[in-house]
């Protein structure tokens, strides 16, 4: 009985507990027979093609274990498949192969397909790429055929041989199966599930630390001229609005609303205000909700305006004297112009003239004093306005310009807070990746081991089994 090393069973206990199991009961009882497993691919009659052969290998024992001989059998009406050709690299390199294409009767071009087999086989199992590929059609395989030569060469070899080869063909299974089984662990710690959702999570700190150190100051810049344009052209329609509705105003008034115009029109100035405060207070807080920042609209963007209502007194001119002259000279002609019509007595006639001069006098001096009050109060709203212009672009520019550089102060330090914090989160991410890292190194390091004991053990018993296959042929 071949000892199995302690190291060597351990590791095999770790990643093919099966395959220990299995290559001690062979140590225990070796098999003296050739073996013969078959590799089948889809499609092929497998029960049909071993009933053929049945006697062309001296007592052959069929079986799906590792064993000394691999019969391959190949469907001539397509090439290898990848699956075929994973299964065919798993073939102990101990085993003798023989490779048959079956079915050339029903394909004709089976000759391509053996060609592209062989292709395939020297770039994915190399070791075979020199094995024949023997040709058999349907119920024609017999024991003066080429495949039964190989088989029956393959089979050749003492019991004792056999039992050595049959170990060595389990031995190389086994660490096959235990080296799979590793690898798949190792990819696995790899691709550990926590190591990569910390450095996905670290991707994203990245990016999230990106955006919040980008400058954004030509952004709150590009926002505010747009609401500094929108706001002169409220003004300017403010402007109109109340300058046309004082011109009405003033074409209408009586004596009694002209002296009250004033201060209605003050009262419209400050509407005018607010309405303008209200609007680019809106639009603020518009670029606010769509930039971030403090509530940059919460004071007056609009100051009150300040007006004079008392205008300036008018200083009477000559001209409201000549109209009266002209008035009463008017009256005192319509007066005679009555008198010579009607020829009243000497005193009537003076009464009326006077009268009438003095109504017509009184009249037209009133009418020219109403019409320069007009004209005074047309000026003084046409100062105010143009006064008041300038104030509320002045007003609403100032505004602009403190909320432009509050917004900015605002995100500079948000971005500054919010980078530290990104940064102190990184630390975290970072350690974890460390961590993990060094857990998946580690483990690795312990793949490594295990597979190097798995080698140096599996020579070990290679070595002391060897010896007893002096005599056999080596694989074809």
């Amino acid at each position: 009985m071949t000892a199995i090393g302690t190291e060597f069973a351990r590791v095999l206990t770790r990643w093919n507990p099966s395959g220990i199991t299995r290559l001690r009961a062979a140590l225990d009882a070796p098999d003296p027979y050739p073996r013969i497993r078959v590799v089948a691919d889809h499609g092929v009659d497998v029960d049909g093609v071993l009933g053929r052969l049945a006697d062309s290998c001296p007592d052959p024992h069929h079986t799906d274990a590792p064993a000394g001989i691999a019969l391959v059998l190949l469907d001539a009406s397509a090439p290898i498949g990848r699956a075929m050709l994973t299964r065919l690299r798993q073939v102990p390199d101990s085993t003798r192969v023989v490779i048959v294409l079956d079915g050339i009767d029903r394909h004709q071009d089976w000759d391509v397909v053996a060609a592209r087999n062989r292709t395939l086989l020297a770039e994915y199992v190399p070791r075979l790429a020199t094995v024949p590929i023997r040709p058999a059609a349907s119920r024609v395989v017999d024991d003066r055929s080429e495949i039964a030569t190989d088989l029956a060469a393959a089979a050749a070899g003492t019991a004792a041989e056999w039992e050595s080869r049959n170990l060595l063909c389990l031995v190389d299974e086994v660490v096959g199966e235990a080296r799979r089984s590793l690898a798949a662990h190792a990819r696995t710690a790899a691709a550990d599930a926590n190591l990569a959702a910390a450095r996905s999570e670290r991707g994203d700190l990245i990016a999230e630390r990106a955006r919040a150190g980008a400058d954004r100051s030509s952004l709150v810049r590009s926002r505010i001229q747009r609401v500094r344009l929108d706001a002169l052209h409220d003004v300017g329609s403010e402007i109109r609005a109340v300058s046309t509705a004082a011109t009405h105003a003033i074409d209408r008034a009586g004596t009694a609303a002209m002296r009250t115009f004033p201060v209605d029109f003050a009262r419209e100035i400050d509407s005018a205000a607010s309405r303008l405060d209200r609007s680019v207070g809106g639009r603020l807080d518009s670029v606010r909700n769509e930039i971030g920042g403090p509530d940059v609209a919460s004071t007056a963007v609009v100051a009150p305006t300040d007006i004079d209502t008392v205008p300036a007194a008018r200083s009477r001119g000559a001209d409201e004297w000549l109209a009266g002259l002209v008035g009463l000279s008017a009256g005192a002609g319509f007066a005679r112009l009555i008198g010579a019509l009607t020829g009243p007595t000497p005193v009537l006639s003076w009464i009326l003239t006077t009268v009438l001069a003095l109504a017509v006098g009184g009249t037209t001096v009133a009418v020219r004093r109403r019409a320069a009050d007009r004209a005074t109060l047309r000026r003084w709203a046409t100062e105010i306005v143009a006064d008041v212009r300038p104030r509320w672009e002045q007003s609403i520019l100032s505004a602009l310009l403190d909320a432009e550089a509050t917004i900015t102060a605002s995100l500079t330090a948000a971005a500054r807070d919010r980078t530290k914090a990104v940064d102190r989160l990184m630390v975290g991410v970072d350690d974890r990746i460390r961590a993990g890292a060094a857990e998946v190194a580690g483990r690795n390091a312990a793949y490594e081991r295990d597979l190097a004991a798995l080698e140096r053990g599996a020579d070990a018993v290679r070595r002391a089994v060897e010896p007893r296959t002096a005599g056999v042929r080596p694989s074809p």
